[in-house]
């Protein structure tokens, strides 16, 4: 693995956060971060590990940020990482406010 491609970080980050090992998915969402600021995906891999490790605020802002960066708003509705945030007013005034943006 070429230690400079930020997406394949991202999906290390993506993969460690599924396993539970959100230490080592941060460091390599911010190495990631570091060599592709503007990587809308990487944004949005962001927002899944803060949701998997139970940072609720760092996530709604994480994907209020990839949506303004252009992510399509249908992936993170479709996401089943975020079903936690169903209840959420904030999450949900999100979705409302891309949703009539797309229209």
């Amino acid at each position: 693995m070429n230690p400079r491609d930020a997406t394949a970080l991202g999906h290390l980050a993506l993969y460690y956060a599924k396993k539970g090992d959100y230490s080592q998915a941060k460091d390599f969402v911010r190495r990631a971060r570091a060599i592709d600021s503007s990587n809308v995906y990487l944004i949005y891999i962001a927002a899944i590990l803060n949701t998997a490790s139970g940072n609720s605020q760092a996530a709604v802002s994480d994907l209020r940020l990839a949506l303004q960066e252009g992510f399509a708003l249908a992936d993170i509705q479709s996401e089943p990482e975020f079903s936690p945030f169903a209840g959420r007013s904030d999450f949900q005034n999100l979705l409302k406010e891309f949703s009539r943006a797309v229209r």
